[in-house]
């Protein structure tokens, strides 16, 4: 009778473990929950391209009513849109004559920032915002292929911000400088800047998707602004739009990198 009653004993199921294992499916739902605020990016992306095209057309307007390029009418129409000065000419040692602006006595920094037109820098946010998330993804996506080598194009496809800011300093140095210098005709400062600026997408950008769209940028931007304004000496904003689109393109791919790895970080997690 003893035996009989212990082997029941013995043949008693093991005990379940507590539902306490590190790999139960909850973990995964709150991996998910913790990827929701990477929704968020476009919104904060845009925001940042935004911004980054407002100010840049206020550095840029500001140069230009600095060296008498561009001045705004106030007293003519309401919308305030850029009207040229009167220009005089006067003989370089070669004989060549040199086209300059009649404004001796340009405006205070934050003068010019206030005379600048309204429609502005709104339109270089707009357009900073559209290349840089729009365009430039939507290219990417369909011409795959570089221009020079897959390892030096794959290194400018993912910037670092101290590359970001080296393409910032050249853009705000060359805009600079190209109505700064002397130069004996407009043909030479028009072949200035349109080598500066395939050097900027050379150095920084490398590949075919970036030079289609600055391209159809450029062109277009420069439709747009001679309807709308009337130029003397801007015969280089097609370079200066182009330049920018390349700056807008490469900030925007730096983004979408720093947002693809946080997003591979945690999913490694």
């Amino acid at each position: 009778m003893v035996s009989h009653v212990k082997e029941p004993s013995q043949s008693l199921p093991p005990r379940t473990r507590s539902p306490s294992s590190p790999s139960c499916p909850p973990s995964s739902s709150s991996s998910r929950k913790r990827k929701s605020p990477l929704n968020q990016k476009p919104l904060l992306h845009s925001t940042i391209l935004f911004t980054l095209g407002f100010s840049l057309s206020l550095l840029i307007d500001n140069l230009h009513q600095s060296h008498g390029i561009t001045s705004h009418n106030a007293l003519n129409q309401s919308s305030a849109a850029t009207s040229i000065p009167t220009t005089t000419h006067r003989p370089t040692p070669n004989g060549i004559p040199l086209r300059f602006s009649s404004h001796h006595h340009p405006n205070p920094p934050l003068l010019s920032v206030l005379k600048t037109a309204p429609w502005l820098p709104i339109s270089f946010g707009v357009t900073g915002t559209l290349v840089g998330a729009v365009l430039y993804p939507w290219a990417d996506s369909l011409i795959h292929f570089p221009l020079v080598t897959h390892h030096h194009a794959q290194t400018h496809n993912t910037p670092t911000p101290s590359t970001l800011l080296r393409l910032l300093g050249i853009t705000l140095g060359t805009l600079y400088a190209i109505p700064k210098i002397q130069w004996p005709s407009a043909d030479h400062a028009n072949l200035a800047a349109a080598f500066l600026s395939m050097g900027v997408w050379w150095l920084f950008d490398t590949t075919a998707s970036g030079l289609v769209v600055s391209s159809a940028v450029a062109v277009v931007g420069t439709c747009v602004a001679v309807w709308m304004c009337t130029w003397g000496g801007m015969f280089w904003v097609l370079s200066v739009l182009f330049m920018g689109s390349v700056l807008f393109g490469v900030v925007g791919r730096g983004l979408r990198g720093e947002a693809e790895g946080r997003r591979r970080n945690e999913v490694e997690e």
